[in-house]
C-alpha cells in the first residue's frame, strides 16, 4: 500500500513538472558581447560593430523535410540545404551591423508617406529590394555624405546571424521560442510584430531569425558558393532574384536557420519581407 500511495505522489509530481514545463521560460542564450555602437542620427537606429573575421559559411549538412512540413506535403524529394553548400571558408571585413530591422517609423521619417498606426516599431514588410536600397541611399544622403549605408551581402549576414556560433542545421524549438517571431511560436499570430522583443544574439543583435525576412544585395545562384571569392564575396548576376536572409513570422522551425537562403524578384514583395541595413566603416 505505501509502494502504491509513493508511486501515485511521483505520478503527479511528473504530471505537474510536465505542465508546467511548456511555461517555463526558455533556456538563456549567451551574453551579448560588448562591441562598439554608433547612432543613426535621423531614425535613432543602433548599429553594432563586427569585428572582420573568417569563418565557416554554409551548411555541410543534408536536411530532410519533416513527414508534416510544407516541403513534404508538395512531395519535394531533395534535401532543404542543397543551395547552401558547399561549406566553405569566409572572410568579411569589420562592418556595422544595425541592432535591429527597419521600422515603420524608420521608413515614414525617411520615405515619408502615411505615419505609421501606433508607436511606430512594428517591423516594415511589403519592401521590395529596390524600395530597400532606395532606403537606404535617401538616408545616407540626409546624412551629407558622412556615412553609406546599404544592404548586408550575404556572407555579412550570416556572419552577423551566427555571432561566433559554429553549428548548423535546426534549431531546437525553445531556442527558436526565445530569439525568433516564427510559424511554430505559440500565439504568433502570423503577423510582423514590433522590433527588439526578444532576446538578442551574441552580438547584440535582435530578429536575426524570425519577424521578417531581409533583403541582402546578392542576386540568387543555388551554386553561388561555388562562385564565392575568399574575401569579403558577393555574387551580382543580372535578371535574377535576390537572395532574402532569416525567416519570417510564418517560417517552420526546419527553416528557421543562419544557413537558409531564400530569394524573391527584386520588384515584387509581401508582408513576410523587410530590410535591415549596415554602415560600412
Amino acid at each position: 500500500m505505501k509502494s502504491l500511495v509513493m508511486k501515485t505522489l511521483m505520478t503527479v509530481l511528473c504530471m505537474l513538472a510536465w505542465g508546467t514545463a511548456a511555461a517555463a521560460p526558455a533556456p538563456a542564450g549567451p551574453a551579448p558581447q560588448a562591441l562598439p555602437t554608433w547612432t543613426e542620427p535621423l531614425t535613432g537606429a543602433e548599429f553594432v560593430a563586427l569585428p572582420k573575421a573568417c569563418f565557416q559559411m554554409g551548411s555541410a549538412k543534408l536536411i530532410e523535410p519533416p513527414w508534416d512540413s510544407f516541403w513534404a506535403r508538395l512531395r519535394y524529394k531533395g534535401h532543404l540545404a542543397e543551395n547552401e553548400q558547399p561549406q566553405h571558408e569566409v572572410c568579411v571585413d569589420q562592418f556595422w551591423m544595425a541592432k535591429k530591422e527597419v521600422t515603420e517609423g524608420d521608413w515614414h521619417k525617411v520615405m515619408g508617406g502615411e505615419a505609421p498606426k501606433g508607436s511606430g516599431s512594428r517591423v516594415k514588410v511589403n519592401v521590395t529590394w529596390d524600395e530597400a536600397n532606395e532606403f537606404a541611399r535617401r538616408l545616407s544622403a540626409k546624412s551629407g555624405g558622412k556615412f553609406r549605408l546599404r544592404l548586408p551581402t550575404e556572407a555579412e549576414w550570416e556572419y552577423a546571424c551566427r555571432a561566433g556560433d559554429t553549428s548548423e542545421g535546426v534549431l531546437e524549438l525553445p531556442e527558436i521560442e526565445r530569439q525568433a517571431w516564427t510559424g511554430e511560436v505559440p500565439n504568433s499570430r502570423y503577423e510582423p510584430r514590433d522590433v527588439g522583443l526578444l532576446a538578442p544574439n551574441a552580438f547584440g543583435l535582435y530578429d536575426m531569425l524570425g519577424n521578417a525576412w531581409e533583403w541582402t544585395q546578392d542576386s540568387y545562384l543555388a551554386d553561388a558558393y561555388t562562385r564565392h571569392s575568399l574575401y569579403n564575396p558577393i555574387v551580382q548576376a543580372e535578371g535574377k532574384p535576390r537572395v532574402m536572409r532569416g525567416g519570417s513570422h510564418r517560417t517552420e522551425q526546419y527553416q528557421v536557420r543562419c544557413t537558409m537562403r531564400s530569394r524573391y524578384e527584386p520588384g515584387y514583395t509581401m508582408d513576410t519581407i523587410g530590410m535591415r541595413l549596415v554602415r560600412e566603416p
